[in-house]
């Protein structure tokens, strides 16, 4: 049996802010693209999720939890999201897609 040690704050990170594939792959995307900025639209129809109130939870949950940076639009109330610059999380974010490698 193969038994993985986690660093203990990306256990953290899985087990409380990145606990289901939208949101992995949300942060997965941005990490390959970090330049990008864009709403919850955009984030549903390049990641093929339907639901876009399941899509913007997942959003929130992250810029919530500092993973992702929620930006007022120019354009009507919509938020547009980016990969946070704080250095930690994008450490975390890292890491995260170290562990998919």
């Amino acid at each position: 049996m193969l038994s993985l040690r986690l660093d203990p704050d990306l256990e953290r990170l899985l087990e409380r802010d990145v606990d289901d594939l939208a949101r992995y792959n949300i942060l997965r995307y941005l990490h390959d693209n970090p330049e990008i900025r864009g709403d919850v639209a955009f984030f549903a129809d390049h990641l093929g999720l339907r639901a876009l109130d399941r899509v913007e939870e997942a959003l929130d949950a992250l810029a919530r939890c500092g993973l992702l940076a929620k930006l007022q639009s120019d354009v009507g109330h919509a938020h547009r999201y980016r990969l946070s610059g704080d250095p930690a999380a994008v450490r975390a974010v890292d890491g995260l897609y170290q562990l998919s490698s």
